[in-house]
């Protein structure tokens, strides 16, 4: 594992929250950058996108096996998996530097940045080349206080190593960390390690699903992202932020 300092981070005071967070779930709409990938892994395959198919019959919440089944018109294992290898070959090389900000992403890291309370930690699993691009391609370099990373990129699964690793290197209370995600291993994980558990509820993940795996806050929107950071009740009262609510 790699944890690196980023030199341009400094801080008025002793941080009391360590957050924990992967600028491709909090900040970035990675929508163009699926598009641009799975067009070109459909493509490798010898089969065309009809023409507004993203745009009429996906949205990020759409399955990721769904995606490609309905794509190339087949659920053969085999097929699908190939499939699924030259869509992370084109999203891994270009498409994850082709996504968007949110709106409201840049005044949201801002305003964490800022706060002197608050320590921001980049997790990620694509290696530590791909992180530091990352934060160069979308100006944001400056903020986090340090990536955690492999120094090669590995799996998504090895996310929740990751993050046991970082956090028991660390000599911080167990409660001054707080996990913003969009990943049930990631959520449930924070809870097991006795972490604040904040689910991204404008991302991958329904709000309904959110709740289900009882995180101890859920931002709606990133504008939501404070509130849930600074909100020190117990995990057993989720709260969810914002204007929609789950029942």
């Amino acid at each position: 594992m790699r944890s690196t300092s980023q030199p341009g981070r400094r801080f008025g005071g002793t941080p009391t929250t360590a957050v924990i967070f992967d600028p491709e779930s909090l900040l970035l709409d990675p929508s163009a950058g699926i598009e641009y990938a799975m067009h070109w892994a459909m493509r490798d395959l010898g089969i065309e996108v009809p023409q507004h198919w993203f745009r009429e019959e996906w949205s990020l919440q759409t399955p990721f096996w769904e995606t490609l089944t309905r794509l190339m018109d087949t659920s053969d294992p085999e097929l699908v998996d190939f499939g699924r290898e030259r869509y992370f070959a084109h999203f891994n090389e270009s498409g994850r530097f082709r996504c968007t900000l949110r709106p409201g992403g840049l005044q949201l890291l801002a305003q964490l940045a800022e706060d002197p309370r608050i320590e921001l930690h980049y997790l990620t699993h694509i290696g530590a080349a791909p992180a530091l691009r990352l934060l160069d391609v979308y100006g944001i370099s400056h903020i986090p206080a340090c990536v955690v990373t492999p120094e090669a990129p590995g799996c998504p699964g090895m996310r929740m190593a990751l993050l046991k690793q970082h956090v028991e290197s660390g000599a911080r209370p167990r409660l001054s960390w707080a996990m913003l995600s969009d990943h049930p291993w990631e959520l449930m994980a924070a809870r097991r390690l006795q972490l604040r558990a904040i689910g991204i509820g404008y991302a991958r993940l329904s709000l309904t699903s959110l709740c289900a795996l009882q995180p101890d806050a859920i931002a709606v929107t990133p504008a939501e992202v404070p509130a849930c950071i600074a909100d020190e009740r117990q995990p057993e009262s989720l709260v969810v932020h914002g204007p929609a609510r789950v029942h």
